[in-house]
């Protein structure tokens, strides 16, 4: 109305009207001052202008840092300046042992309260299964808990560290807990992923690796740490004994501590390949009956096994186990199997080569090459005639895989020469008696006297004292020394020049081949 009246209202220029105006105006701007703040207040509510984000999660916890104390840390600065830097090294040696043991005993603990503790409380998991993903966890937390205790022991006063090999040596043996540990760990990672897809196991696997515990890492690599740590002991102890002078005391005593450890080692690498070989045995899949020899039946340790790729790029999983060599494709079904992809090579008979360069094209030529027409990542296995197989390896393998094929095929053929008895060539230097043998004494052939010991010496092409002879071996078979039982003690035989004679040794039992004496040469030689 305010608004109306003053709009409509006529100026007629009496004192009256401009009295009037000028009451009306404070009305007029106090109403307009109202309206606009009506309007703005409507303006933030509105829906049409909100711009609401959507919601998140919190952010992980900051993950806790572990914290590395050097060993000079943790003494006096008056000590160090009076101790050899020689001295200093190897206290910074022998602490980098404890130190990577404490932080493991922690790591284990950590297993058994966070993860395997609620695990089972909650029920999870089943028995079965958790046995077969922390197997004896337990068990190496007493272990390297010990030598954590007696290496703390060891420090003197002022924390110097003075004789551990015999410290390190006895702890050794305690590592054969490794052996169970480690062949389970081939079912444990497995059997951890198949449970990881219950969605109360993921929920919970997922809300640990958020805390500020695990450091960000999964259940995983916490299991894992203790394998990957066995073979460092190797290069931990070396330093060690590299850091101490040739005087001291553990000198020795370390060198016998690597000596026990090679022998820990290879019965870990012993069990986890046959652990393997037993696995992937039961998954094997042949579409052929001769792809499942005798080989195969045959194998009981598994050396090496990856990824591999063919020259058409083909993906492979390649298996070499300590009688045969297998190439085959993944299958996954419930479980992974592996089909046979191509004849299986014996290891006996197996031959591997390393190519430098081979040329390829199309998308293998893209994966493996960057765009070039030449890799350097393949290698040819191949037995007898036949062209064999060239493979291609991830960079950084092809050495791993040419001297595993290598010392397979060295180490079966040493062990079937073992197995195999050495041939006799020992024959009896009398007539067996008969019936139709006379009674009376055979006189005897004098034997040639020869200078005592004969001269050897090496002619151009010796000729052999049998005519009979195995054509793949120098030897003389058995059956050509059946053949010389009735021979006299001394017989001269019809060969070419030289002249050789046959003759038993009575004192050895053995043949000897030797050349009769010639009148152009007067030497006598053993063959």
């Amino acid at each position: 109305e305010v608004v109306s009246t003053h709009s409509t209202g006529k100026s007629h220029g009496s004192i009256g009207n401009i009295a009037n105006k000028s009451s009306i105006t404070p009305r007029v701007k106090s109403a307009s001052i109202s309206l606009q703040r009506n309007n703005s207040l409507r303006m933030v509510r509105s829906p049409t202008n909100d711009f609401i984000k959507p919601y998140s999660g919190p952010a992980l916890t900051p993950s806790k840092a572990r914290e590395h104390q050097i060993w000079q840390k943790t003494v006096d600065p008056f000590v160090l300046e009076h101790m050899p830097p020689a001295l200093v090294r190897r206290q910074e040696a022998i602490h980098e042992l404890l130190q990577g043991e404490r932080e493991l005993v922690e790591d284990l603990n950590l297993v058994i309260k966070v993860f395997y503790g609620p695990m089972q409380q909650l029920g999870l998991v089943t028995e079965e299964e958790m046995a077969l993903i922390f197997g004896n966890t337990e068990q190496l937390i007493d272990v390297h808990q010990l030598i954590v205790n007696q290496l703390e022991g060891l420090q003197n006063q002022i924390g110097v560290y003075d004789n551990v090999a015999a410290t390190i040596t006895s702890w050794i043996p305690r590592l054969d807990c490794y052996v169970r540990y480690c062949s389970n760990q081939i079912y444990a990672k497995e059997v951890l992923d198949r449970v990881s897809q219950k969605p109360a196991v993921s929920d919970f696997l997922e809300r640990c690796r958020a805390s500020s515990f695990s450091r960000k890492l999964d259940l995983w690599s916490f299991l894992d740490t203790p394998r990957r740590r066995l073979p460092k002991y190797v290069l931990l102890i070396k330093n060690i004994m590299k850091m101490t002078l040739p005087t001291h005391g553990d000198k020795l005593g370390l060198q016998n501590s690597i000596d026990c450890l090679h022998k820990v080692l290879e019965k870990v690498d012993t069990a986890t390949g046959q652990a393997k070989c037993e696995k992937y045995r039961k998954r094997l899949v042949f579409l052929q009956e001769k792809h499942d020899c005798q080989e195969v039946q045959a194998a009981s340790l598994l050396l090496c096994d990856g990824p591999l790729k063919n020259k058409n790029g083909t993906k492979l999983h390649a298996m070499l186990f300590d009688t045969v060599f297998l190439l085959t494709r993944q299958l996954q079904k419930d479980k992974v199997y592996y089909q046979v992809y191509r004849q299986p090579i014996p290891v006996s008979e197996i031959e591997v080569e390393d190519l430098h360069e081979v040329r390829v094209g199309g998308s293998f030529k893209r994966t493996f090459t960057s765009g070039g027409e030449v890799s350097k990542n393949f290698f040819r296995v191949w037995t007898g005639e036949s062209t064999g197989y060239q493979l291609s390896v991830q960079t950084g393998t092809k050495k791993q895989w040419i001297d595993s094929i290598t010392n397979a095929r060295k180490s079966l053929l040493k062990a079937a020469a073992a197995k195999q008895p050495p041939r006799s060539l020992a024959i009896s230097s009398s007539v067996p008696e008969t019936a139709d043998t006379p009674t009376t004494p055979v006189q005897e052939t004098p034997t040639p006297q020869y200078a005592s010991p004969p001269v050897e010496f090496i002619t151009p092409k010796p000729q052999r004292a049998v005519s009979r002879t195995d054509k793949k071996h120098s030897e003389i078979r058995s059956d050509d020394l059946e053949n010389c039982a009735g021979l006299a003690n001394v017989t001269p035989l019809r060969t070419t020049s030289p002249r050789l004679l046959l003759r038993t040794d009575e004192n050895v039992k053995r043949l000897v081949v030797e050349e009769m004496p010639s009148p152009r040469l007067n030497k006598t030689s053993t063959v």
